[in-house]
């Protein structure tokens, strides 16, 4: 199973925490190097949709947002170019538990086609589809 975890190069007390939680799982990732806007030029900034975002989604972006969905794109464009069946994409923030030993399990067992996958949500809630939930390991 393919991690590409996106990461800062300013941040690396999060990589060294992530690091740390990932050696517990023996979970193999690549770092996506993350994109901050305050530093990319405007034709990085060209690539996000403000008309889009005020139709698809319930609030403005601020600069660190539209930087951490580039960040997205960049990871996606990895699997698309990789021609990888599927990766997870990970934020450098995540701490392992322990159910996540069994993700590659629960990926295989969907009966239904898939686009994307979202293991976490904070926001304000939209419709979903709950297909599996992990609660503390097996």
């Amino acid at each position: 199973m393919k991690i590409l975890l996106i990461n800062l190069p300013e941040s690396v007390d999060r990589l060294k925490l992530f690091s740390e939680s990932a050696k517990r799982y023996s979970a193999d990732y690549s770092i996506t190097t993350g994109i901050n806007i305050s530093l990319s030029d405007r034709a990085m900034c060209q690539e996000y949709s403000e008309r889009a975002n005020k139709f698809d989604y319930y609030k403005k972006l601020t600069k660190g947002e539209i930087g951490c969905f580039l960040s997205h794109r960049k990871a996606w464009s990895i699997i698309v170019e990789q021609r990888l069946p599927f990766a997870i994409v990970l934020e450098d923030d995540v701490m392992f538990e322990a159910s996540f030993r069994h993700l590659g399990e629960v990926i295989d067992k969907f009966n239904e086609s898939w686009d994307y996958i979202k293991l976490n949500e904070v926001h304000e809630k939209r419709a979903t589809k709950t297909m599996f939930t992990a609660k503390g390991g097996r």
